[in-house]
């Protein structure tokens, strides 16, 4: 079966303020929706701004104080977001929030029981995603809706997750999922991902780790039940100690084991965790015939630019 093409998006971002530092708006074709970006030093900038004084959602984030994760985030509602962000600023158990989000509705269509509805679904998809700390103190209950308006908001949430990521707010991602087959399919990838493989022993102990890893979803995954080595030279140490301190790495057997897929911004940052030094993953990562990562990638670059070439003629 041929494998069906996956759908581009239009995503609108304007510079409100005409430079990359200032505030933005975020949105998607024809969605009512719309996403209002910026620094928390920038409430001078926001004072001013109509659209965050109406009902929505918003997202405050920055990094972990605990860094058990790379980010931590806090989720609210409220009728006048303006008014709540005030009140946060003064919040001294919030002060190492950087940015903040702001989601709302152009037509002004959203009413309390659909933002809190969204609230909920965020700090459950926060905390089920795993990819940041989750600053709110409970989940809330789902409230009740007609069964119309539950599922507008579920398009409605749909858009949000589609649009944060663009912003650098990845909580909102899933936790990448093993591919069980080269063929992946069009909503997880437009590449196709084999395993790769990394063998590792450290000369004076003896003990052996075996990762694999994939890409998905444009991450490199080293996927779960894979091993690396106990010591961390280089430039990675932070990294793995904040592994070992969320428990995607634990201890077994003078080895470390890693007990879930955890994405890496490139395979040379995977390699380097499980070798336990700075290392080249274009050169180590390999295929079970032996092909480096680097050799599948350039030859499957080659045949893409020889695909396009061809359909230029």
């Amino acid at each position: 079966m041929q494998r069906e093409q996956q759908r581009g998006r239009k995503i609108t971002l304007y510079l409100v303020e005409g430079t990359p530092h200032g505030i933005i708006k975020g949105q998607i074709g024809n969605w009512v929706g719309q996403v209002t970006f910026g620094k928390v030093t920038q409430l001078i900038e926001l004072a001013s701004d109509a659209d965050i004084r109406r009902p929505g959602i918003y997202v405050l984030s920055g990094p972990d104080p605990e860094d058990r994760n790379p980010e931590s985030v806090y989720i609210g509602e409220s009728e006048n977001v303006w008014g709540r962000l005030k009140e946060h600023e003064r919040d001294e158990t919030k002060s190492h929030f950087e940015r903040v989000a702001v989601i709302t509705s152009t037509d002004e269509s959203l009413t309390k029981g659909h933002i809190r509805y969204l609230e909920c679904k965020l700090i459950r998809i926060a905390h089920e995603n795993g990819r940041a700390s989750v600053a709110n103190g409970t989940i809330p209950e789902l409230p009740p809706l007609p069964a119309a308006d539950r599922d507008e908001m579920e398009v409605f949430l749909d858009h949000i997750q589609l649009l944060l990521p663009v912003l650098g707010l990845n909580f909102v991602l899933p936790p990448p999922k093993r591919l069980h087959t080269p063929q992946v399919s069009s909503i997880q990838s437009s590449i196709e991902s084999p395993e790769f493989k990394l063998v590792t022993k450290r000369q004076e102990t003896g003990f052996e780790a075996v990762a694999r890893a994939q890409i998905i979803n444009g991450e490199f995954v080293v996927l779960e039940g894979s091993t690396a080595l106990v010591r961390m030279e280089g430039g990675y140490k932070a990294l793995k100690e904040r592994l070992i301190r969320n428990q995607s790495l634990v201890q077994s057997d003078n080895l470390y084991r890693f007990t879930e897929n955890v994405p890496f911004d490139s395979p040379s940052a995977a390699a380097a965790i499980v070798r336990g030094q700075n290392t080249n993953g274009r050169v180590y990562w390999k295929l079970d015939n032996g092909q480096s990562y680097g050799e599948w990638l350039d030859a499957r670059i080659a045949a893409q630019e020889t695909k396009t070439e061809i359909g230029a003629l």
